[in-house]
């Protein structure tokens, strides 16, 4: 019996479980003679050390309860904001101030306070996340409305300069909320192909920015060329961000109009009738234009576009912060080394994961709790809503991004990446021995 129970040899149940004292009991005896374990002992420390475990299992899995939780009710800051800015308009006076400098300050000031998590949890979908998302079409028009209102309410012969400034934050905290949160979701949206509601509601979305453009261009261009030099939405090296944005908006309209013709030819169609879904998106744009000179006047329109404007031009900041300065070889399958990532825990949640960028590009299906971090794609050295503000002061914006070129360069870059560096003049200027 002693030597099946030295040779592991009893099967599992009772008794492995009774011989697991007796083992603990001559192990004692061989390490000591003046320390005797007796069965009792031995098996009390076993129980102990079982508890122990148990509890440590137990510990770990609370935590990552409490983790999930967390990582869930964090994906509701973008409405809450939203909700807070709405709440500000209806009162009115300094408090638009207060949300807007707390949207576009505190933001980026917690995110680097806060520095990098790849840790949090990876989630599967769950209503609370959905919820989110469709909440955000509401809120807009919400937002929309009080905004117009507000503005034909304004007198301009009796405007003072404290009711003036009131209306230049209420015009920029609404075009922010175009960019960083309508644009956000419609994005994640349009990449529901099998949901045709969440497609549609991402399209209105964009309308708010003149962006119905861009769910075809994004989803029929971007993801297949991102990375190479045709690619509109992908920032050159040496190109500021003042030259990207007028690309790109312009290349987007080229191209989705240019997709949308062709399919449309392929049935025998005109592409200039309503079976243009760009077309028709940019309608939905004129649609809410119109709404805004109903029940704001001219000034109202006047409000809106500038709004639109401001929404536009923060999605380009971001679609520039994304891929700038990177190069793929045409045809060459898509790396996770061809986006910048960025793990700062705040831009993740207020972003809807978006800055996991990579990993999104590989797999265009997940939605955005399944994204997760991986250690093959470049990394920007601050926030997602942080690297927009530095892109509007170029000089600043090359300070930052060419160190972490040239270790791109010498990293991650393939041999024809290599190769296409150097027939651009791109590769960086101090020759380094690539690893």
């Amino acid at each position: 019996m002693e030597r099946d129970l030295a040779d592991g040899a009893c099967g599992p149940g009772v008794e492995r479980e009774a011989a697991e004292p007796a083992r603990l009991f001559a192990a004692g005896h061989q390490r000591s003679s003046k320390c005797v374990i007796t069965p009792d002992d031995a098996a009390a420390r076993l129980e102990h050390g079982n508890d122990a475990a148990m509890l440590d299992r137990k510990s770990k899995t609370g935590l990552r309860t409490r983790l999930l939780v967390f990582a869930r009710l964090r994906f509701g800051l973008t409405n809450f904001l939203m909700a807070a800015f709405l709440s500000a308009l209806l009162q009115g006076g300094y408090v638009i101030w207060l949300v807007l400098g707390v949207t576009l300050l505190g933001w980026a000031a917690a995110d680097e306070l806060g520095g990098d998590d790849r840790d949090f949890p990876l989630d599967k979908p769950h209503w609370f996340y959905e919820a989110n998302l469709y909440a955000t079409l509401p809120l807009i028009v919400a937002i929309s409305f009080v905004y117009a209102r507000d503005l034909r309410a304004a007198d301009l012969e009796s405007l003072d300069l404290a009711r003036a400034v009131c209306i230049i934050a209420t015009a920029i905290g609404v075009g922010a909320f175009y960019g960083l949160a309508a644009n956000v979701v419609g994005h994640e949206l349009i990449h529901r192909s099998n949901q045709p509601v969440a497609r549609t509601v991402g399209r209105m979305l964009f309308a708010f920015s003149f962006e119905c453009a861009f769910p075809f261009f994004h989803l029929r261009v971007h993801h297949r060329d991102a990375g190479i030099f045709s690619d509109p939405s992908t920032g050159r090296r040496g190109e500021s961000f003042y030259a990207f944005a007028p690309r790109i908006i312009g290349g987007t309209l080229r191209a989705a109009f240019d997709y949308e013709s062709r399919r449309l030819e392929r049935l025998g169609k005109n592409p200039w009738n309503w079976r243009n879904r760009m077309l028709r998106g940019e309608a939905w744009s004129i649609a809410i234009l119109i709404a805004f000179a109903g029940l704001g006047g001219l000034r109202g329109a006047a409000g809106f576009l500038a709004s639109a404007a401001i929404g536009k031009v923060l999605l380009a900041a971001i679609s520039y912060s994304q891929h700038y300065g990177l190069v793929r070889v045409d045809g060459a399958p898509f790396a996770a080394r061809h986006a910048w990532d960025c793990y700062r825990p705040i831009s993740d949640a207020l972003l809807y994961n978006l800055p996991r960028h990579s990993d999104h590009h590989l797999h265009g299906g997940k939605t955005y709790c399944e994204l997760g971090t991986t250690s093959q794609a470049p990394e920007l050295p601050y926030g997602y809503h942080t690297m927009a503000l530095i892109a509007l002061v170029p000089p600043l914006w090359n300070r930052i991004m060419g160190p972490l070129l040239a270790d791109w360069d010498r990293r991650l870059a393939s041999e024809g990446e290599w190769r296409l560096l150097h027939e651009r003049g791109w590769a960086s200027e101090t020759e380094v021995v690539r690893i």
